[in-house]
């Protein structure tokens, strides 16, 4: 039996995520409007840092991903974001210089969003689960948003 795939290749998931540059109003709302829990986590953080810790956040929700260069968010973006986070208007964002810093910010926004690693025991514990899906047809959209419900 070959060894199962995985779910994407090695160059999709190193692929940078970038933000669309224009967002309808609606788009924007729904992607990109944070909570009342977000508000607080990032009011631990300096000012300068809040909107990347925002974007960050939302493109974690949305695509499962971080944003690779949140230099390039739109302006538009950033003010709608910076409002309540209650930082001074600004036409760009700034990011830690320290790899180290960046990896705590990434950790700080996993965590309250229930994500995990996906080790091999993470692994061993799907495979049972998601086989008789397949084998009842289920479309792997369907068999995704399943899998992300059920754990």
């Amino acid at each position: 039996m070959p060894p199962p795939e995985p779910f994407l290749s090695q160059r999709h998931r190193y692929q940078p995520l970038a933000l669309p540059q224009h967002f309808a109003d609606e788009a924007l709302v729904r992607n990109c409007t944070l909570v009342e829990g977000d508000h607080q986590d990032s009011a631990r953080y300096r000012k300068g840092c809040r909107v990347s810790i925002a974007l960050h956040i939302c493109a974690v929700r949305v695509y499962g991903r971080f944003i690779n260069h949140v230099h390039d968010a739109s302006p538009h973006l950033i003010h709608d974001l910076g409002q309540p986070l209650a930082v001074p208007p600004s036409l760009t964002v700034e990011v830690p210089e320290r790899d180290a810093t960046v990896l705590e910010h990434r950790q700080h926004v996993l965590k309250p969003l229930g994500f995990q690693r996906f080790e091999p025991m993470a692994q061993a514990q799907l495979q049972p689960w998601i086989a008789p899906q397949a084998r009842r047809g289920t479309l792997p959209e369907a068999r995704w948003q399943q899998a992300e419900q059920h754990w």
